[in-house]
């Protein structure tokens, strides 16, 4: 999962770097994966200590992170019609630019 959190930042900063949302609305979205990532190591580490019952504790915590407003979200998205990064066509690219690099 935090690969996956990783990528989605990097490219919301890339939207932001070219103008494709503004900074301050991908800066938000980083910190909320940034508060993911911590949450979720939380979760494993309550689960490893057999204390499952623990997780509600973070439910403030969690409903924070997974509220945003529609604008917001719209902003994240950015305007399909006009730009919009197509994730995996991204990543694909940045792979092959790559691949030979690491080979």
């Amino acid at each position: 999962m935090d690969t996956t959190y990783e990528a989605i930042a990097r490219l919301t900063q890339l939207k932001a770097d070219y103008g494709l949302i503004a900074s301050e609305a991908a800066q938000a979205q980083i910190e909320r994966i940034n508060t993911s990532m911590i949450i979720e190591q939380m979760i494993d580490e309550l689960v490893e200590k057999g204390q499952v019952e623990k997780i509600k504790t973070l439910e403030r915590d969690i409903d924070r992170v997974n509220n945003f407003s529609t604008i917001e979200h719209e902003q994240i998205k950015g305007e399909p019609q006009v730009v919009g990064l197509r994730y995996f066509n991204v990543l694909w690219q940045i792979l092959k630019e790559l691949w030979p690099l690491i080979r």
